[in-house]
């Protein structure tokens, strides 16, 4: 996955601003608050306009990456689906809405609300440096509440990287009021860490009250298997600019960010058969994937002896969907029906 170039353009202008050692030296300081100073939520890990910055070439690529990664599940799910209008809440410098820009080129108003008033200048700067009209036009607004009372008649509604940061107490009443904004769609996106699916799972829980339907990445509506311990979570690899490499003090010429998120609608989507929630595990002549199914998480073994089977499983990755029952219905002897119905018929015999 490639940056968009006007994304990699206007963060390259943004840190050119400042002076390199002043960026990597608040982007350490950024990191040490993240990592270790977490006791009091009440002091904002943003303090300066050069911490907004820093922040911005330290996390924006890895938390558009994650973001796109969600989106691009979402409109294979639901190809039918061209949102127009899009609420980020706790849009930070406005990575998801990138992101969503991205996947969904044909967005014409785009909304946003953050709390940090140097995070929200910065998200300014970033848009107002593109030629898109969306994001030219593109509507900031400041509410230091923690539950903000929101504008409906959103198609896209995105909560990314902010649920976690809303106390128990208030996340219920804020994921309602979210809901009541999205007219159509509505994403939330955490940290892919034992917190961070949790936060996902009880927003699930949550938005399943309302009568949502399930996009992505669940396979069904019932109670997630995964166990006590493990947690659901996928990865998008992403190259790191100059400036993001700079600000990690990082050699390597690309990251893998690690997220959970959870995608539901108002509308009804064909749910896949299964999703695969590992890395497959390739070995000579032989690939082990790990399904979730409205079953349960279920081992598959596919073997070179089924060639179609076998040539299936290797173009298989994680986070990847299988057929939905509907297309399964339509053409039960599709090969990509096949690997669907053989999976299942072993773990069966299992």
């Amino acid at each position: 996955m490639d940056l968009p170039p006007d994304l990699v353009h206007a963060l390259n202008l943004l840190t050119e601003s400042i002076p390199r050692p002043t960026l990597n030296s608040a982007a350490a300081r950024l990191s040490s608050r993240y990592r270790h100073d977490r006791s009091d939520p009440a002091v904002p890990y943003i303090r300066s306009a050069d911490d907004a910055v820093a922040y911005a070439a330290y996390r924006m690529p890895a938390t558009f990456a994650a973001a796109y990664a969600c989106f691009t599940q979402v409109r294979k799910e639901r190809p039918d689906f061209q949102p127009a209008r899009v609420l980020d809440v706790g849009a930070g410098s406005g990575a998801a809405t990138w992101a969503a820009l991205e996947v969904w080129p044909r967005i014409d108003v785009v909304r946003l609300i953050e709390r940090d008033a140097h995070m929200a200048r910065v998200g300014q700067s970033l848009m107002q440096s593109t030629r898109l009209p969306a994001f030219r036009s593109a509507h900031w607004m400041h509410s230091d509440a923690v539950v903000p009372q929101v504008e409906g008649g959103n198609d896209l509604v995105l909560a990314s990287y902010i649920v976690g940061e809303v106390s128990a107490a208030d996340s219920n009443r804020f994921l309602d009021n979210m809901w009541q904004a999205c007219t159509e769609t509505m994403v939330v996106i955490e940290p892919g860490t034992p917190a961070g699916f949790r936060t996902v799972l009880a927003a699930r829980a949550r938005l399943l009250t309302h009568e949502s339907k399930m996009i992505a990445p669940c396979p069904h509506e019932v109670e997630c298997p995964m166990a006590s311990g493990d947690w659901c979570h996928f990865s998008q690899r992403l190259p790191r600019m100059e400036a993001h490499r700079a600000a990690k003090s990082g050699r390597l010429s690309y990251e893998d960010e690690k997220f959970s998120y959870i995608a539901v609608s108002r509308q009804p989507a064909a749910l896949p058969f299964a999703r695969i929630v590992r890395h497959p595990q390739t070995r000579p002549g032989r690939i082990g994937l790990t399904l979730c199914t409205r079953d349960g998480l279920q081992q598959s073994l596919v073997t070179r002896r089924n060639k179609a089977l076998f040539r299936l499983a290797r173009q298989a990755h994680w986070g990847d969907s299988f057929l939905s029952d509907e297309s399964r219905s339509k053409d039960p002897y599709s090969p990509a029906c096949y690997i669907c119905q053989t999976a299942y018929a072993l773990r069966r015999r299992e």
